[in-house]
């Protein structure tokens, strides 16, 4: 008899598989890399599939709009698993710079997709089936550094390719529409559909948040380049305590997202932002002071709040105040600007900050987390729950 699972198990197996892979490529695709004899053009190479990314997220996501988020979502992981996997043989320098470039395309829009399903479904618990996500990273470090431990780089990729497998198994197991699901499938329907998209991206509303969201996000830079250097050549502790640091953020992520789940009223979303921004300010005034590792172990437990707080909070804002028929489209670029511009233009501009200042350079993470602290206060003094369409030049129509 077969076994049958039911959609919050799909959903959290495609978020499982999805941040199982991004857990082995952002700490450890460099190395692979580099084991590739690219050296010093190795930031070129990383450098283009995440602006392949960036591109990607709200391009594919418009056409999921047109043609069905789960066919969309097949046709990424699917390209995701056929590039990633021809890596393996790639050895010339263009020749991987081209299949980065192709797979980060594709993959880029897969996690926008996964959300807007999730979100759009009524009978799941987002925030239930996203920890699953964490889960799947924190199991992706933990796997990966023993393998490489173990075996060196070339497992990297391989685990890349059966998670990304994985998730292009699961992608077929998933619903063809959901909730409030609305693909615009006729040329009324498109129409429409563009006319609202208009709409709402000429609402002063939507910038707000998602700049106020982006500006969060971003104070998450310093920490997520600089903290292991930090830790290992500033403090000098071992890569077991670093990776344990790095741990127990992701624990008190999945933890807040199990207990919070998203059945919280529009007041408690709001908070649930307002205590990423608190959270953030504390977190890096802190770090800047270099704290040792005792003070440092619970101090990664404000990641519950920086991230997991910011995420869920918005999340359930969007779910709010996105019109289905835009749904899709709307989180593409939200991922793009959040995930992928913001964040990466603050990176870019991070060296000569360490360079000069070390760990006080957290100070200026702390300055953004005041700056997208103060744009989610006036955000969530002038919403009460409307979908941002509804609004002009910030009065309700």
């Amino acid at each position: 008899m077969p076994i049958k699972f039911g959609l919050a198990t799909r959903v959290s197996l495609v978020y499982f598989a999805y941040f199982f892979v991004l857990g082995i490529s952002t700490p450890f695709e460099n190395s692979w890399l580099t084991s590739r004899g690219f050296g010093l053009n190795v930031g070129l190479l990383v450098s283009a599939s995440l602006i392949a990314k960036t591109i990607g997220q709200p391009i594919l996501s418009y056409v999921a709009n047109l043609m069905g988020r789960r066919l969309m979502l097949i046709v990424a992981a699917l390209a995701s698993v056929g590039s990633t996997f021809a890596l393996v043989f790639a050895h010339n320098y263009f020749v991987v710079l081209g299949l980065l470039i192709f797979s980060g395309f594709f993959i880029g829009p897969i996690l926008a997709l996964t959300d807007t399903l999730a979100l759009s479904n009524e009978t799941l618990n987002y925030g239930r089936v996203r920890l699953w996500g964490s889960i799947g990273f924190a199991v992706a470090v933990l796997i990966g550094g023993k393998l490489i431990d173990l075996l060196g780089v070339p497992p990297v990729i391989w685990l890349q390719v059966i998670g990304l497998t994985v998730l292009l198994v699961m992608s077929f197991a998933l619903p063809q529409r959901s909730g409030r699901s609305l693909e615009s499938r006729t040329a009324a329907a498109r129409a429409a559909a563009n006319k609202l998209l208009g709409k709402f991206l000429v609402t002063p509303m939507t910038w707000l948040f998602i700049l106020s969201i982006s500006v969060l996000n971003a104070s998450h830079a310093y920490y997520y380049t600089f903290s292991v250097e930090l830790w290992k050549h500033g403090s000098h502790w071992t890569s077991t305590q670093t990776s344990e640091l790095w741990f127990v953020g992701v624990v008190a992520e999945v933890m807040l997202l199990w207990i919070v789940g998203d059945r919280v009223p529009l007041t408690r979303a709001k908070q649930l932002l307002l205590i990423a921004s608190t959270g953030g300010v504390l977190r890096w005034v802190i770090m800047a002071l270099s704290p040792s590792f005792i003070l440092t172990f619970p101090l990664q437990c404000l990641h519950a709040a920086t991230y997991a707080a910011m995420h869920l909070g918005a999340m359930l804002v969007l779910r709010r105040a996105v019109p289905p028929a835009i749904a899709t489209t709307v989180m593409g670029i939200y991922a793009a600007l959040v995930n992928g511009v913001v964040i990466g233009l603050v990176t870019a501009q991070l060296d000569p900050v360490f360079a000069l200042l070390g760990a006080r350079g957290y100070l200026f993470m702390a300055g953004l987390s005041i700056l997208g602290g103060l744009g989610i206060l006036l955000f969530v003094r002038q919403w009460h729950g409307e979908e941002f369409t509804a609004r002009t030049n910030g009065v309700v129509a």
